[in-house]
């Protein structure tokens, strides 16, 4: 069996099947991290199911149409749209090295299986995975969190267009003596922020992003639009093109692999800019581990909780606990404490002004010096 070996930071070794037809999206995360071999002793492997049909179980829960859970003597079951990754019955987590999935898993969904058992066994070496952009600048490490849409993305495009240095637009590791690893995935665009990056677009895909700007404006005006699937389609952006930006290639991104943190922002939007909130801020580390809790760890509550309700005798359930319980740790060592900057931003997102952008450098740099 050939593998595509991923070396993320010397402290995470997926190998991952070649013979998964997806593999290509799956690199798209983490590409930047390919590497040809490694001695570390931690590996993960991620291994095609080649026969699915022969998969027998005696328990399922939930429908194939969506989410489901099954179990068998050997494999514990996590099923999404009628695809299912497997994983070898042991007790506890920290135990799995091994995930099978069928070809056509949601790739989101997998990722986030992988990062959980990544995170579950970081977090020993005083490690956590947050949902942040980051950039530097001046070897000063910036975080930028925020609720998802808050416009992470933007912003950090428009940086890394003016002399920041990028690390990552949605998520990097952080350890406890405060170094950020970076983790430069694709940066996609969406309805929330293609219309104000039309540069970026190539003929075909300004062409696709008129038709649908203007199909999404003509369905705005229709007696139907609550109920016609068009008009749901369009609300979602499907119709958008699908744009990719790849730091690996794009010759104006620098890309740092690891910088000392040394501020924080937290993206507040909101449709009056005008009024100034900064006396009331809220705990950093509570908005932190709030965001954890919306973007993975819920989720992964679920699943643990249904091989919990199958395997009644494994101990998942209170690994995770603990788990959760260290990582709340390291969040409260971090930023328990910590000063933090709010950046407001219009809800209708916009691109930072060259002036903007000046200022915020002056900001840093005065600061570093």
């Amino acid at each position: 069996m050939k593998y595509n070996n991923y070396l993320i930071h010397n402290f995470a070794l997926l190998k991952i099947d070649q013979s998964l037809r997806n593999i290509k999206e799956i690199e798209k995360s983490i590409r930047y991290f390919k590497i040809e071999n490694s001695s570390i002793k931690k590996k993960l492997y991620v291994l095609n199911i080649n026969k699915l049909k022969e998969i027998k179980y005696t328990h399922i829960y939930g429908s194939k149409q969506k989410e489901f859970y099954m179990k068998d003597n050997e494999y514990f079951y996590y099923g999404y749209r009628g695809n299912v990754i497997r994983i070898k019955n042991f007790k506890n987590l920290k135990e799995i090295d091994e995930i099978q999935v069928s070809e056509n898993f949601n790739v989101n969904i997998l990722f986030e299986f992988i990062e959980f058992l990544i995170r579950i066994n970081v977090v020993e070496i005083n490690l956590m995975l947050i949902h942040s952009a980051a950039v530097s600048y001046k070897e000063a490490g910036i975080l930028f969190l925020g609720w998802p849409g808050c416009g992470k993305t933007s912003l950090t495009l428009d940086l890394i267009e003016n002399g920041f240095d990028f690390l990552s637009e949605d998520k990097v590791w952080v350890s406890l003596d405060k170094t950020i690893y970076n983790y430069p995935r694709y940066i996609r665009l969406n309805k929330s922020n293609i219309n104000i990056f039309k540069d970026k677009l190539n003929f075909i895909e300004k062409i696709k992003l008129n038709f649908s700007n203007i199909l999404s404006k003509l369905l705005s005006y229709s007696k139907l639009t609550n109920k016609s699937l068009l008009a749901n389609a369009a609300n979602r952006g499907v119709f958008l093109p699908k744009i990719k930006i790849d730091p690996l290639k794009d010759d104006k991104i620098n890309i740092r692999s690891k910088v000392g943190l040394k501020y924080t922002y937290f993206i507040n939007q909101r449709n009056d800019l005008s009024k100034k909130d900064n006396n009331q801020k809220e705990d950093l580390a509570r908005i932190i581990k709030k965001i954890s809790d919306f973007e993975w760890n819920n989720k992964m509550k679920q699943i643990i909780s249904m091989h919990n309700f199958l395997f009644p005798n494994h101990k998942w359930e209170k690994e995770f606990d603990n788990f959760l319980k260290k990582e709340t740790e390291i969040i409260e060592s971090l930023f328990g404490d910590s000063k933090y900057f709010i950046l407001n931003t219009p809800v209708v997102q916009k691109r930072k002004s060259k002036q903007e952008i000046i200022d915020l450098k002056n900001k840093l740099g005065e600061a570093h010096d």
